[in-house]
């Protein structure tokens, strides 16, 4: 599992060594694999639904950077088509 989510790890390394400011602690962001199962992504999708807005942009940010293109799509697919999310409000500004 630790190859899994290496890409992961590293990404937490450099918001930690690079002191970029989320509110989510860096330590707390999820180890997720760069490519999750569908199982995986309707979790996420769940957990979006308990958190506040910030909170949803700056894990969406967040997953962006760990997921593969794939994977990240199909995460914003599932947002888009669940009545309780608004991508437009969650989407991360680049």
């Amino acid at each position: 599992m630790d190859d899994v989510t290496k890409k992961s790890r590293d990404i937490k390394d450099y918001i930690k060594d690079k002191n970029i400011r989320f509110s989510i602690p860096w330590d707390t962001l999820p180890d997720v694999p760069e490519n999750p199962s569908e199982e995986m992504l309707m979790f996420v999708i769940e957990n979006f639904k308990l958190i506040c807005l910030t909170d949803q942009k700056e894990l969406l940010s967040y997953l962006m950077l760990v997921f593969d293109e794939g994977s990240f799509g199909m995460l914003l697919t599932l947002i888009m088509t669940d009545e309780e999310l608004d991508i437009d409000e969650i989407m991360p500004i680049c």
